[in-house]
């Protein structure tokens, strides 16, 4: 009876948790500033969820699929991460944050599967997620050699930017909706599940991520 109560009183708190960064999605102002302030405290709940899970680190589904995954995760870091500093040394300081927001949850994915492997339908939202963080960096990489075989004369916003401002602005048009519908999708099903068979770090990620993508796009909406 008292651990079904201290369970009761975790979750009234998480939940509690949750509806405020959900409020602060939808109420704070979406600009650089606004979109790290929530992702911050974000990735600090996921990073407490992982300290206090009580994970099976012999189960069948972690000894096969961590390797994988972390495979997953640290390729779209590093993609993300070239993508940051090449926008960074442009001087394009917001444009990087979409890059930097992508690094950091690839980060937070690793630390995570490290304790508790995702299953297939949370692998398969995280790729979702960091696809469309990376796709405008790849879309824009033939504009950007464009760039380097043309005289720029000093002057004119480089092609290879503008594509991947034009890419940035389409995907969280159309694909962070469609985003938001999956992620939302696994979340329900994971929390429907039996407790001891929730992932319950990858529930706190998962939610995090849906209030992230809401502000930005919101922050998309405002231009970036």
């Amino acid at each position: 009876m008292v651990e079904r109560s201290g369970l009761t009183v975790a979750a009234g708190l998480w939940g509690i948790a949750f509806v405020a960064l959900g409020m602060a999605a939808f109420t704070t102002k979406a600009d650089a500033k606004g979109v790290i302030g929530l992702t911050s405290v974000g990735q600090v709940l996921t990073v407490l969820a992982l300290v206090i899970d009580n994970a099976d680190h012999d189960a069948p589904r972690s000894l096969a699929g961590r390797s994988t995954t972390i495979l997953y995760l640290t390729t779209f870091l590093v993609v993300e991460l070239v993508g940051m500093l090449l926008l960074l040394f442009m001087g394009e300081r917001d444009l990087s944050l979409w890059f930097a927001f992508g690094a950091s949850f690839s980060v937070v994915g690793i630390a995570v599967t490290w304790r508790r492997v995702p299953g297939d339908n949370v692998l398969a939202c995280q790729i979702f997620l960091h696809a469309v963080i990376v796709v405008p960096l790849l879309a824009a990489l033939p504009a950007f050699l464009i760039d380097l075989t043309r005289d720029q004369g000093g002057s004119g916003v480089p092609l290879g930017l503008t594509t991947m401002s034009l890419t940035v602005l389409v995907l969280s048009a159309v694909a962070i909706p469609l985003l938001i519908v999956a992620l939302l999708s696994v979340l329900a099903y994971n929390l429907s599940r039996p407790r001891p068979e929730q992932d319950f770090p990858w529930a706190v990620l998962t939610a995090h991520q849906v209030l992230f993508a809401l502000i930005v796009l919101r922050w998309a909406g405002d231009g970036l």
